[in-house]
């Protein structure tokens, strides 16, 4: 059976995200010549504030024992629900990637980056899923869904529905 962390695969999908928005030398560049026209950089979303923590215990079928987030340097923003702390290394739990801005390049980034993806419909305007995880995007915003590791018994399901709600608190 295949434990693989799920939170360590998402993490370094967000840094290798992080390299999509150019590179080299911006300095003789203003911000908003940098991001291609004059439109405000949107302000980062806090992805802990997008799941109502009810809904992911349900979804992982066990109370949430802490909830931890991060901004990430790219704009984005993660957030991890933990299930009960049984001592063990494979916690229940759910973890979420949000963005505000550039829904659809995000969204194109990571796919290209999840190989074997299968559409899914009913996620957003265009969402993939492989190994557990759901990627998606609905105009600008774009969210990762995932359990924290492989076969943890969290269904896919209830993986979509986590992206789906992020969205929606999005719009």
């Amino acid at each position: 059976m295949n434990r693989t962390p799920r939170l360590l695969t998402c993490l370094s999908c967000l840094v290798l995200l992080a390299g999509c928005g150019g590179g080299g030398d911006d300095s003789k560049q203003t911000d908003a010549e940098s991001r291609g026209g004059d439109t405000p950089k949107a302000k980062p979303v806090d992805a802990c504030t997008l799941l109502d923590k009810a809904a992911v215990a349900e979804a992982i079928g066990e109370d949430i024992s802490k909830v931890e987030g991060q901004e990430t340097p790219d704009g984005a923003s993660t957030c991890s629900w933990f299930g009960v702390d049984d001592g063990s290394l494979q916690q229940k739990g759910i973890t979420l990637i949000a963005a505000a801005d550039n829904g659809k390049e995000r969204w194109d980034a990571h796919r290209d980056l999840m190989g074997e993806a299968q559409p899914v419909s009913g996620v957003g305007e265009q969402a993939v899923t492989a190994d557990e995880v759901v990627a998606a995007y609905e105009g600008d915003a774009f969210v990762v869904a995932s359990p924290l590791y492989a076969e943890s018994g969290v269904e896919a399901s209830q993986v979509q529905a986590m992206a789906t709600d992020a969205l929606d608190a999005m719009q």
